[in-house]
């Protein structure tokens, strides 16, 4: 319904996928996947512990944004990103042998806090809040992970204005006078109007921002010319319709089920130590983005569809170990079996 604003996104989504195909192709090794999840920890990491040094000089006072023209160059949506990301540096810490480099490492998530803090971004706050949680929950030492999260969050909150303290106030104080949050209503209402019109294919990409679009199904009242979707979930809603909607549940539901299956499979092999954990923090990254999502326009970025597709491989991974597993257990039994026959004759 705005092609002059979905075509270079079109383009732009259409290469992530290319992308996805290469990695699901490629990474069939615990190395090369290794190797994966240390790209993204180090690309994204740079700007949580730039951002953290940032925030600890201004002494929390200064808002910190991404890199320009980039998916990350929004407050809201760095914060998020950092929050995907984090788990991924707890996962690559727990297996490096370098005592120097898991203290770096450790560092670097207590400034990535710090950064997701001097955001400003109540979305981003909402997700490190719930990924510190299943970051917790998923712990085999609930004891010291509950001592690792006070070390690493109590001095960030300390860190912090009174200016933050009253941005986040707000998340619980929402109200009619909250001008963002009745900003975020009129657009999940105006995408859902969109989608009900266009139940099967929605509008496209950001339709919603055309002004064209939004002043035909955004609610009555609302004398703004366009907005952003504000929320991963209305975002594909108001872009690809229910249809759309249901697909991008589905994905995240299938890394859910891999997951699931990796954990179960891996906790019976061993060696397989490494997939299980991986695909934990896995889990507690997924978890930070669909919460924290929920009031971001971020649905089609690339890390976390990359993170759905790691678990694909990884589930691969972990069954082709098990047949190898059961193959060798086959083969050790028939010689054994071979033995006692000769034996006995």
């Amino acid at each position: 319904m705005a092609p002059y604003l979905a075509e270079d996104l079109l383009i732009r989504y259409l290469k992530t996928f290319f992308l996805l195909v290469m990695v699901m192709s490629l990474a069939n090794s615990r190395l090369r996947l290794h190797a994966l999840i240390l790209v993204i920890v180090i690309s994204i990491g740079y700007f949580g512990v730039y951002g953290g040094l940032v925030g600890i000089i201004s002494g929390g006072n200064s808002q910190f944004t991404g890199a320009p023209s980039s998916e990350i160059s929004d407050n809201n949506h760095l914060a998020l990103a950092i929050v995907v990301t984090i788990p991924l540096m707890n996962y690559i810490r727990m297996y490096s042998e370098n005592k120097y480099v898991r203290m770096i490492l450790l560092g670097s998530m207590g400034l990535s806090v710090i950064t997701v803090l001097v955001t400003y971004s109540r979305g981003g706050f909402l997700g490190l809040s719930v990924m510190g949680a299943a970051f917790w929950w998923r712990s085999k030492h609930k004891l010291v992970s509950l001592v690792v999260i006070a070390v690493l969050v109590i001095p960030a909150f300390q860190l912090m204005p009174q200016k933050w303290w009253d941005r986040m106030d707000t998340i619980e104080n929402a109200s009619e006078e909250d001008a963002s949050f009745q900003s975020r209503l009129a657009s999940w209402e105006t995408a859902f109007n969109l989608a009900v019109a266009n139940p099967v294919l929605g509008g496209g990409f950001s339709a919603t921002q055309s002004p064209a679009v939004y002043g035909q199904y955004k609610p009555s009242g609302d004398s703004t010319v366009m907005r952003a979707a504000h929320s991963i979930y209305f975002q594909v809603l108001g872009d690809m319709g229910f249809v759309g909607l249901t697909i991008f549940l589905m994905i995240f539901f299938s890394g859910w089920l891999n997951s699931v299956a990796i954990i179960r499979q891996g906790n019976r092999m061993p060696g397989m130590e490494w997939a299980v954990d991986l695909s934990k923090m896995i889990q507690v990254s997924m978890a930070g983005y669909l919460v924290a999502g929920a009031a971001l326009s971020m649905a089609y970025y690339d890390v976390t569809l990359t993170l759905i597709v790691v678990l694909a491989c990884l589930r691969t991974l972990v069954v082709q170990e098990s047949k190898k597993i059961s193959s060798a257990g086959a083969a050790q039994g028939e010689r054994a079996k071979l033995a006692v026959n000769r034996n006995l004759e």
